[in-house]
């Protein structure tokens, strides 16, 4: 995953530009599968991300500032 200034080239090589600011899910599972895994980041209004958050399992990783908390959500 490559980030900067609104453009994003993904680990599978697509790229996409995403100006705005709200929650982007870059990575998840989909279908029935029997565990949980996404990849989440937040963009600020000038651009600048302001939290990534990685869910596995019953874990969440948060890295916001320079603070790396894991939780136990499950």
């Amino acid at each position: 995953l490559h980030v900067g200034a609104g453009h994003f080239s993904t680990f599978d090589g697509h790229t996409y530009d995403f100006s705005g600011t709200c929650n982007y899910v870059f990575a998840a599972v989909c279908k029935d599968a029997p565990s949980t895994f996404s990849v989440q980041l937040r963009r600020e209004p000038a651009g600048n991300i302001s939290r990534i958050i990685v869910e596995l399992g019953a874990s969440a990783v948060t890295v916001q500032d320079t603070v790396i908390t894991i939780k136990d959500v499950g």
